[in-house]
């Protein structure tokens, strides 16, 4: 480490400096506005009272540095007065033997750091001041300098759980490995909890193909957890039962007489979400159990089924009443349902019908409640394939 060459040097090599001599240094913020031409002019000479103040706080610096890089007992130090120091030598950075100086210090590098923000006021040239605040992340990476309180609890905390959206979707670094051992490896299948997914049934997400009934449940799993997290998280109220589409095509099917229950009682729920094929075309009703009502949402703008869903819905209600809660529904305020057909102004194809199905499901899981204005199929594919192979498992 370079000694401080300083004229006004009076320091025991043989003593290790105390702390304490970091207090006396100078530029603060009270006497910098009423003496700062006194300060200017001293600074210019080196051998002012400031230049051999500061001078003692390198060879401080110089001493103890060591210690902290080789995670030994240092001297404690005062380090907002240290940044005071580095207050001086900015503004004697006009002269590149400065630099040179601070190149050659790596301990004004850290404190350099932390006092870029609070003295460009005081420097007067900000190319050479450029130069020194390339030198500082390397330095930083080395030291572990403890933060106050303040600072660590200004810091956002860590989310465990990443949650991505089709607004700012970048794709995941672990999407690109599961996709090429699908590819290349014949039986591997990707897992979503119980669902198994070949290569082929995720391919068509990607393509310009219907999707299988596996694919919308694989995803309806991942929206479950997103929404449980956002609650546990309280980022969001609602908390969703998504139906997979064995049992909505039981509860929403003219051929099934029979009448299945929910194994959760439904009632214990804010929203219920069921997946429903119309013909070749997927819809999704949305019921929500806070307001006592029913919204259906087709992308083809046909609702043929409307007038028929609105019956058994009515019938899945009355039947779930009655087994879960012992009550009729003509006694509950479930007698005066409210049933809506979304008026959304999105028309697709048959084969993309599953897309805003899903994609629907996926904004009301999540809270959000905008509509959408334009729907890009292309892009919301390519965000749910990216979406299965992140979360799914090989």
């Amino acid at each position: 480490m370079d000694e401080a060459n300083s004229p006004n040097d009076n320091i025991n090599s043989n003593r290790r400096p105390r702390a304490q001599s970091f207090n006396h240094t100078v530029v603060s913020p009270t006497n910098r506005s009423d003496r700062s031409g006194s300060i200017k002019s001293s600074l210019r000479s080196p051998n002012s009272s400031p230049y051999a103040k500061l001078s003692s706080s390198k060879n401080l610096m110089n001493s103890t540095l060591p210690a902290f890089l080789q995670g030994k007992t240092a001297p404690r130090m005062d380090l907002s007065a240290t940044l005071t120091s580095v207050s001086l030598l900015r503004c004697m950075s006009t002269e590149p033997a400065d630099i040179t100086h601070i190149r050659k210090n790596p301990g004004f590098q850290v404190v350099a750091a932390n006092s870029l923000k609070d003295t460009n006021s005081v420097c007067s040239s900000p190319a050479k001041l450029s130069e020194i605040e390339n030198l500082i992340p390397a330095t930083l990476i080395n030291l572990n300098i403890p933060q106050s309180s303040s600072s660590i609890n200004q810091q956002p905390a860590a989310q465990k759980r990443r949650i991505i959206s089709p607004e700012d979707h970048k794709r995941p670094e672990n999407v690109s490995s599961k996709e090429y051992i699908l590819a290349s490896q014949p039986g591997s299948f990707l897992n979503v909890k119980k669902i198994q997914i070949s290569n082929e049934e995720l391919v068509a997400i990607k393509s310009k193909q219907p999707i299988p009934n596996k694919i919308i449940d694989a995803c309806m799993t991942i929206f479950k957890h997103h929404n449980h997290y956002k609650l546990k998280t309280n980022q969001i109220r609602e908390k969703v039962l998504i139906s997979n589409t064995e049992f909505s095509n039981r509860i929403f099917s003219k051929t099934h007489n029979r009448m299945y229950h929910a194994k959760n009682n439904p009632f214990n729920y804010d929203i219920l979400l069921f997946p429903i094929p119309a013909d070749n075309n997927w819809t999704l009703l949305s019921l929500n159990l806070k307001e006592f009502r029913v919204e259906y949402f087709d992308p083809l703008q046909c609702y043929k089924r409307s007038s028929e869903i609105q019956a058994l819905v009515y019938r899945f209600l009355k039947h779930e009443l009655k087994h879960h809660q012992n009550k009729n529904i003509e006694d509950s305020a479930w007698r005066d349902l409210i049933y809506t057909n979304s008026n959304e102004n999105i028309r697709l194809l048959e084969k993309d019908s599953s897309i805003y199905v899903l994609m629907k499901a996926y904004n009301i899981s999540l809270g959000i409640k905008e509509t959408f204005s334009h729907f890009n199929v292309s892009d919301h594919r390519r965000f749910l394939y990216d979406l299965l192979l992140e979360y799914g498992k090989l």
